[in-house]
This record gives structure tokens, sequence and C-alpha cells, in this order.
């Protein structure tokens, strides 16, 4: 990220929220989690977002005996990058 370019970032009106998870099965996880998984979904979540502030992550773990799921939930405010925005409507 340029920080040069700072003046154009501006903090996003609302927050976003996502996930990645795996499923257990017979309980074991089919995978592992990732955590930058999460963050970069939630990042998508906001046009022009090159960020997350007032972040926080969540590590997610649900089981019922032989099934579940296990993974990472991270929420934020997008911090949106004026001049990619318009990049990205032309």
């Amino acid at each position: 990220m340029d920080n040069s370019r700072g003046v154009l970032f501006v903090r996003g009106t609302g927050r976003v929220k996502a996930e990645d998870t795996v499923p257990i099965v017979l309980g074991l996880p089919t995978g592992i989690p990732n955590m930058k998984t999460a963050f970069d979904r939630a990042i998508k979540c906001a046009p022009g977002a090159v960020a997350l502030t007032d972040a926080v992550v969540y590590q997610k773990l649900l089981s019922f005996l032989l099934f579940g799921e296990m993974g990472y939930e991270v929420e934020g405010t997008p911090l949106i990058d004026k001049g990619k925005k318009a990049d990205a409507s032309e």
C-alpha cells in the first residue's frame, strides 16, 4: 500500500464481515482454515477497500459428535482508496 496517497483513504460507513471455515467429519477437520483468507474476503465485500480498520477476529468451533465446523470470522470497517474506487468504475 502506497502511504504517499494517504489523503485518498477514507473509512467506510459500515462494517464488513467474512469467514473461512472447514468442515469437521468424524471428529477430524478436512482442512486448515486460513485467517488471511477471511481478511481478504472481508476486504472484497466493500468496493475500493484496501484494508480493514478496527478489525476483530473470532475463532469458530462448532462440533456435534461426529460433524462440525471450525475456522475464523473477521469483522471490521473497510479503509477505502478513493482512487482505486474511481479506477474500478472505468
